[in-house]
């Protein structure tokens, strides 16, 4: 564990629900070189997770958060089952009324406000907030955001949505500063998972999500033989004025639907695929699968060693796209000693044209290999490691290029040494449990080359919990800081009957300046 300094909290909020106090952060004026944390969602009426943060490019003290936040003062989260649709069928205002709300900050992350739902459907006249969110600033300060939306969930089909072909992911744009969005437009793609990116110097969006798609009828989320389970891009003008057709990030002969992730700049969109590894939508982890044999179409850029992706010996891909995902340009990285396939994270530079950084985790789940490309995924350096002193396997990352190129990463790291989870209620369902973790963050001054010992960003471990909702930590770079946010269970013991899996989750924000990580020397492009 790396030494830090960190301002001691003095603020505090009592909740309605149980009396106990939450952790706000710190009152006073954040000096130079001190790790800020506070607890955004601060209600324990609520369980918040996999929040999403993002930095407006023209100031960065202007910053935006998407929480999945789950029950409300009348309907608190941790009374209600949400795997099971009678709990809460009779008040879905209560139940999901919270959901997709954005936050906003003006003074970099001191003070946050709740403005209001980016997107939702409607039923029975009221309106909802969707799953999965995401949200993102563009080039002139307007914030994307967006999430999963669709009919309400249906009795003993668990979410119920996916296999509704009139569910899907949705955006809305703000142009005040969050204060309101405008009307949802669909992406028309299907609903598991989605991801957003903004190319800043075109104004270009992306959005991305997986599933069956019927490309002749556009019917989503209903498997067939026209419809390839893949992941599905969607190209949107600046201000949502268009969008076109959805296009697949792998095809002809394979689905580029495992451990993908988007990022575009300079004109080029990006992804990264996995092949061999588990497939999306079997549980926790998602579901393992057997030796993958080598597609025919990537065998050209594949070494002709291998002959085929597996679990034990999984196959990384980078692909770009110079017309919106149209055509796609495949890279095969060599992983030597292998990875851990369950994400491949990537990031575009936006000061540097052709460079990428892709991030896998090491097979053992301890360490971070980090690969950097300048000239659009043709060579590549590295494999760059990341120094952990810390024991505990890795999960949950995210990492992010900044404006003057410092590359930077959030991840949780799982703590063995606290005792079991709290028990559940008789008549809770049986729910996956999350164990304790950490959270740590490290940057890269020389984008992604080499990396600076991690600090440990959170004040206090989060215990082992029902994992509930909560796909990820995720962070955003400004000029001179790490800003990062993730679902944290500390006060899972404050909240009565937290069983469920909606219950004692908050979205908690964090902000490291860089001079943290160097001890004060300069970071970055300048």
């Amino acid at each position: 564990m790396t030494n830090r300094k960190q301002r001691r909290p003095c603020g505090w909020l009592l909740s309605a629900v149980t009396g106990a106090a939450l952790l706000l952060g710190s009152c006073a004026a954040l000096a130079g070189g001190q790790v800020f944390e506070t607890n955004v969602t601060h209600d324990l009426n609520l369980s918040s997770g996999e929040p999403e943060i993002a930095v407006d490019p023209r100031n960065p003290r202007h910053l935006a958060i998407i929480e999945f936040a789950v029950g409300s003062a009348e309907k608190p989260a941790s009374t209600f089952n949400f795997n099971d649709y009678p709990e809460y069928a009779h008040d879905l205002a209560g139940a999901l009324g919270n959901s997709s709300r954005v936050d906003i900050s003006t003074d970099g992350g001191n003070k946050w406000s709740v403005t209001t739902l980016a997107v939702f459907f409607v039923a029975h006249g009221q309106r909802y907030g969707g799953g999965d969110p995401y949200i993102a600033y563009g080039p002139h300060g307007e914030i994307y955001a967006g999430g999963e939306i669709g009919a309400p969930p249906r009795s003993g089909s668990g979410t119920g949505q996916a296999a509704e072909s009139t569910s899907g992911v949705a955006i809305a744009v703000s142009v005040d500063g969050g204060r309101t969005f405008s009307p949802q437009q669909s992406a028309g793609t299907p609903i598991d998972r989605p991801w957003l990116t903004v190319d800043e110097s075109t104004g270009t969006l992306y959005s991305v999500s997986s599933g069956p798609y019927n490309v002749h009828t556009g019917q989503h989320n209903v498997r067939g033989p026209d419809a390839p389970n893949d992941r599905w891009l969607v190209a949107w003008k600046p201000r949502l004025a268009g969008k076109s057709r959805p296009r697949r990030l792998g095809g002809p002969d394979f689905s580029a639907s495992a451990g993908s992730t988007i990022a575009a700049a300079h004109g080029v969109v990006a992804a990264t695929f996995v092949l061999g590894g588990p497939r999306p939508g079997g549980g926790f982890f998602g579901r393992a699968v057997g030796p993958t044999p080598l597609p025919a179409s990537l065998r050209g850029i594949t070494p002709a060693s291998v002959t085929s992706c597996s679990m034990q010996q999984p196959c990384l891909y980078f692909e770009t796209s110079t017309d919106e995902g149209r055509h796609w340009t495949r890279h095969y990285i060599s992983t030597p000693g292998g990875f851990n396939p369950h994400r491949a994270n990537v990031s575009a530079d936006p000061g540097r044209v052709g460079r990428f950084a892709v991030a896998v985790l090491n097979p053992q789940s301890s360490g971070f290999l980090v690969f950097v490309t300048d000239d659009d995924g043709r060579t590549w350096s590295g494999p760059a490691t990341v120094p952990e002193g810390a024991q505990g396997a890795d999960f949950k990352q995210w990492m992010a290029y900044g404006p003057t190129g410092v590359l930077g990463l959030v991840w949780k790291k799982q703590r063995n040494d606290f005792g079991p989870a709290p028990q559940q209620p008789p008549h809770a369902p049986r729910e996956v449990v999350g164990p304790g973790f950490d959270v740590y963050s490290a940057i890269s001054c020389d984008g992604g080359l080499t990396w600076l010992a991690p600090v440990r960003v959170n004040s206090v471990t989060s215990p082992p919990g029902p994992a509930g909702s909560d796909d990820l930590a995720y962070i955003a770079l400004g000029p001179h800081d790490a800003d990062m946010v993730w679902g944290d269970r500390r006060h899972l013991h404050d909240v009565h009957n937290a069983g469920y899996a909606a219950g004692g989750l908050q979205a908690y924000f964090a902000r490291v300046p860089f001079s943290v990580f160097s001890h004060g020397a300069v970071c970055g492009r300048h």
